[in-house]
């Protein structure tokens, strides 16, 4: 097989030709001296043998062109070549006459140019047109012809003197090289072909390719099988396919479709089609099918998928530690909204389980077994959020990835999604996520298909929502949608007597509190909750080296915090201490040093207080205090020997 074959018009071109090849030790390039059909007829054997590239020149080349789908390597002629041949001709160059194709033309019209010289220059388009150019040339006093292999065959028929343009040694070399890149394009482009042929085959999806006119031009196996589809016959499902009013207008518009429904021979296919662009022009489509059913079966898969990936819930109602009234009712109440629908809101402090109810929710209702989103939606930057939540076609913005992405919403079909600190979600993204609750549909960022989707929504926020309405930074009517069912969550200090099982559910080992220790766990205001809880106990766990945890260390791990988070206003909900009777206005006033002056009185203030409603019994106080006895100590002699009538109140 000769991956290439060279044709030659003349027996110089054949001699410059040979030279070049054995120079370059170049054994499977044959030679065949032929032009026009007759190369035409000996091309199409070589290329049904294997051949891929064709060298020759002038008309030949042209001929081969319209004829063949493959490579075809011209010997141009070059200014050279003519200089050479012309110098061996001993006649005015107006007593030339140059008769062949274009192309062969174009290089004498250049010898003229550059030479001031008068060649006669007679171009031909037509092998039958050639002995018409000869005669005409006689008659116009040429005394001579330069051409090719068609006139060298008249001149000798007249006997009239004839000259070959022979093409030289850097002519050849030139053609050469590129008829092996083009082999070497050639072989590639085959490759790539075969891995695209091998992967359409593949596909679990049928793949149909047309043309502009709705020609079929590729045909997969899956394709055939849902079409029913025979090669070179007449197909009345294929001919349906391609007339798809939607794929017709694609074709038009260039407009793309994605999973849109169609029924051929009874069978319910879902389809997208794809335009084929080139150069600004729509050149056919591409129709990719699948069964309606097998998308169910593989959604499914996904869906579990996600669940085994990460996207579930791992607690249940049992994982919510505690047996007092106050939590008890909460779980009793948030089982009964389980086995309901509607979207519940989740409100309480920061660090009382809101998650955590959140997951038993999904895990006692009928959507157990399907995803489990979480989402909050303060950790992440404004910008980011919508993409998250309602994903993103391909390039419908910098960095998206080119396939585009599902978001939260979509992910979670026939699952839950728990949107933590809702409030945080900007006002414009609301109105969209107004559209899921009410139409349980949405469409990507960059995107104009609409997507169902079955979700249910549970919020939460530390925040009164009420007030963020007023406060015009939370829509009405949004609120409204996700407040369906309320689930207030008790903070530590309404459900106190969970406090010691809590602490002690959550020390590691063998570890237990002493009495007083859970006196004075139990005092504590935990404005942390149960998430400030598990850090204090494994803080003590790590601190104490033997099983006993007593009071002292419990007091240390807790020092000051709360009389620094009372300052902070960390308790709305609760009535304010006794301690401080002035305005806020007096009691800034009274306060020396800017805000380290303010906690500063407030932290004597609330010794004081303490210290007189335990008459004076500093073990109780500190305990109260949520400090050590030592420390108790060290803030007396800093805060009251400056006054003896503050000492004298604490000693009373």
């Amino acid at each position: 097989m000769n991956k290439i074959v060279i044709f030659s018009t003349t027996p110089g071109m054949t001699q410059s030709c040979e030279y070049v090849l054995k120079k370059r030790n170049i054994t499977d390039i044959p030679i065949y001296e032929l032009t026009t059909q007759f190369a035409l007829e000996k091309a199409k054997e070589c290329q049904a043998s294997g051949t891929k590239v064709f060298v020759c020149r002038g008309g030949t080349a042209a001929y081969l062109r319209e004829h063949l789908d493959v490579p075809i390597i011209d010997i141009r002629h070059s200014f050279l070549s003519y200089f050479v041949a012309i110098r061996k001709i001993n006649i005015p160059s107006d007593k030339i006459a140059t008769i062949g194709f274009p192309q062969f033309c174009s290089t004498a019209e250049k010898y003229n140019h550059i030479m001031n010289a008068s060649l006669n220059v007679f171009k031909v388009t037509d092998v039958r047109d050639f002995e018409s150019a000869f005669l005409n040339a006689r008659l116009l006093g040429a005394e001579a012809v330069i051409g090719g292999f068609q006139i060298r065959q008249l001149c000798r028929e007249y006997n009239f003197p004839f000259y070959s343009i022979y093409p030289d040694e850097s002519e050849v070399e030139q053609a050469l090289e590129e008829a092996l890149y083009s082999q070497y394009v050639e072989e590639e482009r085959e490759k790539q072909f075969s891995i695209i042929s091998t992967i359409l085959h593949s596909s679990s999806e049928g793949i149909v390719g047309i043309g502009a006119k709705g020609d079929l031009l590729h045909i997969n196996k899956i394709a055939k099988e849902l079409l029913q589809y025979e090669d070179g016959e007449e197909n009345p499902y294929l001919n349906s396919l391609v007339t798809n009013r939607n794929i017709l207008r694609t074709m038009k518009t260039g407009e793309p479709i994605y999973n849109d429904l169609l029924t051929i021979h009874k069978l319910s296919l879902v389809f997208s089609c794809l335009p084929i662009i080139q150069s600004g022009n729509i050149t056919g489509a591409v129709i990719s099918l699948q069964e309606e059913t097998n998308i169910q079966i593989i959604d499914s898969k996904i869906r579990k998928r996600q669940i085994d990936s990460g996207h579930y819930a791992k607690m249940n109602f049992t994982d919510i530690i505690g047996e007092s009234d106050e939590i008890c009712k909460v779980k009793n109440l948030a089982r009964k909204y389980a086995q309901s629908d509607s979207t519940i809101l989740l409100s309480g402090e920061t660090g009382t389980g809101k998650e955590l109810f959140a997951q038993s929710i999904h895990n006692y209702s009928m959507r157990r077994h399907n995803p489990f989103i979480a989402i909050n939606c303060a950790a992440l930057p404004q910008s980011i959020l919508e993409s998250e939540l309602f994903g993103y076609a391909g390039g419908a913005f910098t960095g998206a990835k080119p396939g585009g992405k599902a978001g939260v919403f979509e992910q979670a079909h026939k699952g839950t999604v728990f949107l933590d600190e809702v409030t945080e979600i900007p006002l414009e993204v609301q109105a969209k996520m107004l559209r899921v609750l009410q139409e349980k549909k949405i469409t990507r960022i960059g995107d104009t298909r609409i997507i169902p989707v079955d979700i249910r929504i549970i919020t939460a926020s530390n925040k009164n929502l009420l007030h963020e309405v007023e406060m015009k930074k939370f829509r009405e009517d949004l609120f409204y949608r996700i407040n369906v069912l309320e689930l207030k969550i008790p903070s530590l200090r309404e459900r106190k007597a969970d406090i010691p099982e809590l602490f002690t559910h959550f020390l590691k080992g063998n570890q237990h509190l002493t009495e007083k220790a859970r006196d004075v766990i139990t005092s504590y205001r935990w404005p942390g909750n149960v998430r400030q809880l598990i850090n204090i106990t494994e803080r003590a766990h790590v601190l104490s080296d033997i099983e006993e945890i007593d009071e002292v260390l419990i007091s240390e791990l807790i020092d000051s915090k709360q009389l620094k988070s009372q300052l902070k206003g960390e308790y709305p909900s609760s009535p304010a201490p006794d301690l401080i009777s002035h305005s806020y206005e007096e009691f800034i006033r009274s306060s020396a040093g800017g805000y380290e002056g303010m906690l500063k009185e407030l932290e004597r203030r609330a010794i004081i207080e303490v210290l007189k409603k335990t008459n004076g019994n500093r073990e109780k106080a500190a305990a109260i205090l949520g400090i050590s006895i030592s420390t108790l100590w060290r803030k007396e002699k800093l805060y009251l020997t400056a006054s003896g009538k503050d000492h004298k109140a604490s000693s009373e």
